[in-house]
């Protein structure tokens, strides 16, 4: 932790000294290996977590995860409202230029997180296993059908949850959105995420109904997805509701049903971690999920050539594809309902019957395996081409 967090005050430091001047090519690939030092810290964190949510009686099997989460979701709500107050002084005349916000996020880690290590019950570990048998357990863990069959859902979901990558340039084109109407709107999600956690913890957890939860997380987001379009065609304004208090509601419904699905799969992922490897087993499973959003944002951007929805294309006044896009995009979410049942176990019962024996697949984590590999390859292929070719249309440009 000690590390990551060095490493992102360092880039963050170096950010807040000369962005001014950067070309865009330095400035990501300076923000990458600050968020690469965030990432490592968020590893160790999910580590220890697992580690003790492991521990935890069968009685209340996910309430510490529950509890943390939530825990998650209250401070990114502080920080995203932080943001949104210090980040518009082109509106109000004050708050911190981007020099001193990057320079802000290089103090805090010493001075928010640091000191506190002291006090971090850290387990000792007496003997670190070889790398060849480490390998060893994670292929055991992915030939489990309890662990490649939730992944092969988990994979397709996140991938089919595409998204109009034009929307964010709309709603300043149109409604002039400020950087702070943007940041509470990311802050209210965080605070209604917090809820759907809170919920599905009171009154799912004991039950498990992953069915029921990732079949109301596909279609509560898609509907308020589509519902988008009323701004498109400013039907709100016939509501007499606001633009922004109507995209500002419309996100917070969105990320309430998130909230209600961000625990099933961190019981999931938790169930199949072998002892003693729970680090690397757990960022391994969640680095499925997050290489399926990867795949997503690159079908999102591959989708924005389908109609003239570019910046420059809105600043022209040509809007007529944003809603086409939001409709597109919204409906293709729908597809990874028929795999619910199909893929997905129901209740942590469920789950566990898929360990015996006679389910294991070596193929299946093989399968994983591959899939993990050229996942990682297309989201570096992606970055980089985003460092170095941002104008390339698969990454989110305009074409070159």
């Amino acid at each position: 932790m000690v590390l990551g967090y060095a490493i992102a005050s360092l880039f963050n430091l170096v950010l807040a000294i000369y962005s001014p001047d950067m070309t865009v090519v330095t400035f990501t690939a300076l923000l990458f290996f600050s968020m690469l030092g965030l990432i490592m810290v968020d590893v160790m964190a999910d580590a220890l977590l697992t580690q003790k949510a492991m521990a935890e009686p069968e009685a209340v099997r996910g309430q510490l995860q529950g509890t943390i989460y939530m825990i998650r979701f209250l401070t990114e709500m502080v920080g995203f409202w932080a943001g949104s107050l210090l980040s518009n002084r082109d509106t109000w005349g004050w708050g911190l230029t981007m020099s001193q916000s990057f320079g802000l996020l290089a103090v805090l880690p010493l001075v928010s997180a640091l000191p506190f290590l002291y006090f971090m019950d850290e387990p000792t570990v007496a003997s670190v296993l070889p790398v060849r048998d480490q390998l060893v357990g994670i292929l055991k863990m992915l030939s489990l059908r309890a662990t490649w069959q939730p992944l092969a859902f988990i994979v397709l979901y996140h991938t089919l949850h595409t998204y109009n990558a034009a929307w964010g340039n709309y709603l300043q084109v149109t409604y002039h959105f400020n950087a702070f109407e943007y940041g509470s709107m990311a802050a209210v999600g965080s605070s209604v995420g917090f809820g759907g956690v809170y919920f599905y913890q009171r009154f799912l957890l004991a039950g498990g109904h992953w069915h029921f939860v990732y079949a109301f997380a596909s279609v509560v987001i898609a509907l308020f997805s589509i519902a988008n379009v009323i701004l498109v065609f400013r039907l709100n304004e016939a509501m007499g509701i606001p633009p922004y208090w109507f995209a500002l509601g419309d996100s917070a419904i969105m990320k309430f049903a998130y909230g209600v699905q961000y625990l099933p799969s961190a019981i999931m992922f938790t169930r199949v971690c072998p002892d003693g490897q729970e680090a690397v087993a757990y960022a391994l499973l969640t680095g499925f999920a997050n290489l399926a959003g990867g795949f997503a944002s690159t079908i999102s951007n591959a989708l924005l050539g389908i109609w003239p929805v570019q910046l420059e294309d809105m600043q022209a006044g040509g809007v007529d594809g944003v809603w086409k896009l939001t409709l597109l995009t919204s409906c293709i979410r729908f597809l990874a309902l028929p795999f619910i049942p199909w893929l997905l176990p129901n209740t942590v019962e469920d789950l566990d019957r898929l360990k015996q024996p006679q389910f294991i697949s070596r193929l299946g984590g093989i399968c994983a395996l591959v899939v993990y590999v050229a996942g990682f390859l297309w989201v570096v292929v992606m970055s980089a081409l985003a460092i170095m070719s941002p104008c390339l249309q698969i990454v989110g440009g305009h074409g070159c």
